[in-house]
C-alpha cells in the first residue's frame, strides 16, 4: 500500500484549528466525566459575527449539557463566560456573550474596564489576568454553588434615556455601581472605556465615549 502523503505545517495548523478537530480531540474524551461547571474564555475570532455568536454560544452550552455525563438528580452544570476585553469594533460580540445569561446556571465575567491597549498581543488579550480570574471565580461560585453572598453580576445596562448630546444608562449590578482604579492594572482613566455606535445593526462604527456617574447611573 502506498505511504500516506505528508501533511505540511500550514495544513496541520489549519486542521488543529478546525472546530471538529478541537471538539473530537479535546472535549469528546471528557464526555463520560460528570463536571460541576465550565469556564469559557473565547470570542475574539468571532468579533465580526456577533449577532450569529449569540445563537452559537447558547446552543453550544445547551448541547454540552446534553452530552456530558451527569450524576443522578444533578442540576445542569454551570457555565461561566468571560467577556472579551475592549479592542474596538467588538461591542456586538460582548452583547452576544451577555445573551448567554438567558440560560439557567450561567455566569458572566465583565472585563470592559480592563482595557490594555499596550498589550504585546493586542488589546483583546489583556494582561490583567488577576482581576479577570477573580471575576470569573465569583461568577462561577454563584452559578455552580448558588452563592448568594458573592457579588458578581454586572454592571449590565437595563434602560437608556437620551438627552441633548448624551445618553443616561441605568445598570444592574451586585451592589452599588462605582468606578474604581485597579492598582498596577488600570492603564487609562477608569470611566473612559464606554463605546457607542450609530449603526443600528451594531455591526460597526463603535467609538469611545467619555462617561460620568450621575445618581448611580452612568451618563455617556
Amino acid at each position: 500500500a502506498p505511504e500516506p502523503s505528508a501533511v505540511d505545517a500550514a495544513e496541520l495548523g489549519g486542521l488543529r484549528a478546525n472546530p471538529s478537530s478541537l471538539w473530537n480531540s479535546m472535549i469528546v474524551p471528557l464526555l463520560g466525566v460528570p463536571i460541576k461547571g465550565a469556564l469559557w474564555y473565547q470570542g475574539e475570532a468571532n468579533a465580526k459575527h456577533g449577532n450569529l455568536y449569540a445563537c452559537q454560544l447558547k446552543e453550544m452550552i445547551t448541547d454540552w449539557r446534553k452530552r456530558f455525563a451527569t450524576l443522578p438528580a444533578a442540576a445542569p452544570f454551570a457555565f461561566t463566560t468571560v467577556q472579551i476585553a475592549p479592542a474596538g469594533g467588538d461591542g456586538t460580540l460582548r452583547l452576544a456573550q451577555q445573551a448567554s445569561l438567558a440560560l439557567p446556571r450561567t455566569g458572566l465575567a465583565v472585563t470592559i474596564d480592563l482595557y490594555d491597549g499596550s498589550s504585546p498581543c493586542g488589546a483583546v488579550h489583556t494582561r490583567h489576568k488577576n482581576e479577570t480570574g477573580l471575576r470569573a471565580a465569583a461568577a462561577s461560585l454563584a452559578a455552580a454553588y448558588d452563592r448568594a453572598d458573592v457579588a458578581w453580576e454586572g454592571p449590565r445596562p437595563t434602560t437608556f434615556t437620551p438627552a441633548a448630546g448624551a445618553v443616561t444608562i441605568a445598570f444592574k449590578a451586585s451592589g452599588a455601581l462605582t468606578f474604581t482604579n485597579v492598582s498596577t492594572q488600570t492603564t487609562v482613566k477608569h470611566d473612559q472605556n464606554f463605546e457607542v455606535t450609530a449603526d443600528a445593526s451594531l455591526a460597526g462604527g463603535w467609538a469611545p465615549a467619555p462617561a460620568a456617574l450621575v445618581a448611580r447611573a452612568a451618563a455617556v
